[in-house]
């Protein structure tokens, strides 16, 4: 059977198609469907398995990889936390900088979003500046 260059398989063994990215980053959640792909199609009780540690350590890097992400968020939870109260410069939609003091955060969503001089919804990663 002939494959097309620009056809991946997926952690399923399903054929997606679509145009390969050369600089595509491998994310957290690729990652992770990846391993959980490897790990649905692995027998660690095989006999013919080469290295019956390799399911430990795919399991491990899978817990790795979840806890660096908790990490993550919980330090941006506290970053945001921190700026509870001072003037903070961020970058508006249009990319206009505006400054302002920072009223509230909100950790409800997945990222911690803030609200400066009455403005709700200004995203951490926009924050240029925190006095």
């Amino acid at each position: 059977m002939q494959t097309n260059p620009l056809q991946t398989m997926s952690p399923t063994g399903a054929q997606s198609s679509g145009a390969s990215n050369q600089n595509a980053i491998l994310g957290k959640d690729d990652f992770l469907k990846i391993l959980v792909g490897e790990m649905t199609n692995m027998d660690p009780m095989s006999s013919d398995s080469k290295d019956p540690t390799q399911s430990v350590a795919q399991m491990a890097q899978f817990s790795i990889v979840e806890q660096l992400t908790n990490l993550k968020q919980t330090s941006e939870k506290s970053t945001a936390m921190a700026m509870l109260g001072k003037t903070v410069t961020y970058k508006n939609a249009d990319g206009t900088k505006v400054d302002g003091v920072v009223q509230s955060v909100d950790t409800s969503g997945g990222d911690p979003t803030l609200t400066v001089d009455g403005k709700p919804g200004v995203a951490l990663a926009s924050v240029a500046g925190v006095r």
